[in-house]
């Protein structure tokens, strides 16, 4: 975000890149409401969405302890609520938010080969959870949100089917939106879904985010998002692709 936001993370291991930034510019938040970011990490998308709406109550819940340290200093003087629990565990039984944002572990442990540092395996698989894998994950998002509120999801394009499943009937207006790492792919390398609860409204299929132009510079999209720091609402009303 050109500057704007400033984090510590690890020299080797999980470091903050393109999705954290997409992630919070999905969350169509207004200062005043709660947000909750599930499986935080180091804090990177809370300091993104901090960064656009400053008056968000926000509450970052991460149980990994080698980003819990970094999570805390980073979220240091914002005001915002750091939880040391599992996503699975007891710490939020009960609570709501108005919305929910994640950037889930991208491998189901046992379906890949595990990265070499702990830290990289924490963010990447869903660990220590039994055989726990993206639909629970979800659901497990789906019972902080309250009605009315959004969950906002950046996954892999593949995917998409199995979150898309997940959501359960009172989660409707979702949004699907592919974002392609360059203009000369057929494919997108990332999907973000957006849903909310207790909307009947029909899915919606944007045609993407291209993050570089045809001449492989960055897009006109990438940097509104990725260094001014827009929401994804107000590019996807007027961005060219």
């Amino acid at each position: 975000l050109s500057g704007r936001v400033r984090l510590r993370q690890p020299v080797n291991g999980y470091r903050v890149a393109m999705d954290t930034v997409l992630a919070a510019a999905c969350v169509p938040a207004k200062d005043g409401q709660s947000v909750l970011d599930a499986g935080a990490g180091t804090g990177g998308t809370a300091l993104c969405l901090l960064a656009r709406l400053p008056g968000i109550a926000l509450t970052a819940i991460e149980n990994d302890t080698g980003h819990l340290a970094y999570l805390e200093d980073n979220l240091a003087g914002t005001g915002s609520e750091i939880i040391a629990d599992d996503l699975f565990g007891g710490a939020l039984r009960g609570r709501g938010f108005d919305h929910v944002v994640t950037n889930p572990p991208f491998y189901e442990a046992g379906a890949h080969r595990l990265p070499e540092t702990a830290s990289r395996r924490a963010a990447g698989h869903i660990c220590g959870t039994g055989d726990r894998g993206i639909a629970e994950w979800i659901a497990a998002c789906m019972r902080r949100t309250v009605s009315g509120g959004t969950l906002s999801v950046i996954h892999r394009a593949e995917a998409a089917g199995a979150i898309l499943a997940a959501l359960d009937s009172r989660f409707g207006d979702c949004l699907l939106v592919p974002v392609f790492t360059r203009h000369d792919r057929d494919f997108a390398h990332r999907i973000l879904v957006r849903a909310r609860k207790g909307s009947r409204a029909p899915l919606r299929l944007h045609r993407g985010l291209c993050l570089t132009g045809a001449d492989g510079s960055e897009s006109a999209q990438a940097r509104a998002i990725l260094r001014d720091g827009l929401s994804l609402d107000r590019i996807l009303r007027g961005g060219e692709c």
